[in-house]
Parts: C-alpha cells; sequence; structure tokens
C-alpha cells in the first residue's frame, strides 16, 4: 500500500508539471519547491494556527493559485512576451526555486515539523490489501484530480483549447486561441495540484544542491503519514 500511494503523489506532481510543459513548453523546475511551500502552508495553518483540515486545505489551495499566478506574471509572461528563447524563463523559474527555498530556509527552524492527520491515526484493512487512513485519503484524493483532469481536457472548451496549444501554439493562436491567458491558467491550475501532493511527508535536503532539492521535493513533500518536514 506505500508503495501505491507515493507512487500517486508523484503522479499528481507528473500532472501538473506536464500541463504547463505542454501549455508552455517551459520545463518547470520550481515543481517541488511549490510542493514545499504547500507543504509549510499545511503546518502553518493546520497545525500552528489549528485550522480545520479541509478549511486549511482550501486555504492553502488558494495560495497556490496566487503563487502560481504571480510567478508567471513577474518570471514568465516579460520573457515571453519579449519574444525570448524558450531558455530564458527556465532560467528564471531556477532562480524562483532557489529564492523559494531561501525563504523557507530562514522562516522556519531545521526542526521537523508536523502535519496533522486528516482523519486521525487508524488502520483499514479489506482482505489482504491494508493501510492507513492517511493512505487511503492519498489513493482517493489521486483518483479524484485524474478524473476532474481528465474531464477539463476532453469535455471543455477550456481544456480544448490547453489541447490545441499543446499541438501547436502558432495554428492556435491564428484560431484565436489566447496563448497569454492559457499560460497564466496552466501556472494558476497547476499549482493547486501541488496542494493535494504535500499532505505531509517531507525531508531535510539542505545539504543537497538545488536541482536535486527541486527533484527530491517532487517524492518527499508529500503524506503526513510517518516523517514530519523540515526546513533544513
Amino acid at each position: 500500500m506505500a508503495g501505491i500511494t507515493y507512487g500517486t503523489i508523484y503522479a499528481i506532481v507528473a500532472i501538473g508539471f506536464n500541463i504547463i510543459y505542454n501549455a508552455t513548453g517551459i520545463i518547470n523546475f520550481a515543481v517541488g519547491e511549490w510542493a514545499m511551500v504547500a507543504a509549510f502552508g499545511g503546518h502553518l495553518l493546520l497545525y500552528r494556527y489549528e485550522w480545520p483540515y479541509f478549511a486549511g486545505m482550501a486555504a492553502v489551495l488558494a495560495l497556490m493559485v496566487v503563487v502560481g499566478w504571480v510567478t508567471e506574471r513577474i518570471a514568465v509572461r516579460p520573457l515571453v512576451e519579449k519574444g525570448s528563447a524558450v531558455l530564458a524563463p527556465i532560467l528564471a523559474l531556477l532562480g524562483v526555486l532557489v529564492i523559494t527555498r531561501e525563504i523557507i530556509s530562514v522562516s522556519f527552524p531545521p526542526d521537523p515539523l508536523p502535519v496533522p492527520f486528516p482523519f486521525g491515526i487508524g488502520r483499514l484493512e479489506f482482505g489482504l490489501v491494508g493501510g492507513s487512513y492517511q493512505s487511503f485519503f492519498i489513493i482517493a484524493v489521486t483518483l479524484a484530480v485524474f478524473a476532474g483532469t481528465w474531464f477539463f481536457f476532453e469535455k471543455t472548451l477550456w481544456g480544448r483549447s490547453f489541447e490545441a496549444v499543446a499541438l501547436n501554439r502558432r495554428a492556435a493562436a491564428l484560431m484565436g486561441i489566447n496563448l497569454s491567458r492559457v499560460t497564466a491558467f496552466s501556472f494558476s491550475g497547476a499549482r493547486p495540484l501541488y496542494r493535494y501532493s504535500p499532505t505531509g511527508w517531507s525531508a531535510s535536503t539542505a545539504s543537497m544542491p538545488p536541482m536535486w532539492s527541486s527533484w527530491l521535493w517532487l517524492a518527499m513533500a508529500a503524506t503526513s503519514e510517518s516523517i514530519p518536514i523540515s526546513s533544513r
């Protein structure tokens, strides 16, 4: 069950990464730090300020949307509008990676920081299959995200616009699709997915170089199953 749980965490983050890349052609190396921000946001609201779990989750989701939109406006859009090479926004997002990580490092102590369990500590057994409440919750959320993503891309006009941009940006623009709006939506829309992946398990990566840190957060800014989060 643990392997399935952690696999679903990878899958959620991969969806967000893929949405941004397909819509913009930009490789976002800051995805791990985005998940980290959500993890520490969860600690602040759910543990330090003792918000109800789902109210805190909604608040962090809203934060993720805002931060994704601001990132696109400040770090990506000016370069895209100037016709810069694709490498330019990638490097800008690497800067976002470093800035975000350093802000977290100076804002939180290096000690492990807990994130509460949404349904308490318990275990479910279904014949030979068993796992914690948290594991089943993560799997259920992942399935819901998959279903919602499929519905968006297959059944909505906005989703079809995304697919058109992913296939051919120039042709999509000629068809009247607003590329700037699609880019902004990809950053804002992908960002909340990183709220679902960091429902608690994180690990210390301060000794790792920046590129390693980013990818480790993909796997480690997740389930509050057993390992608390830390800013170092």
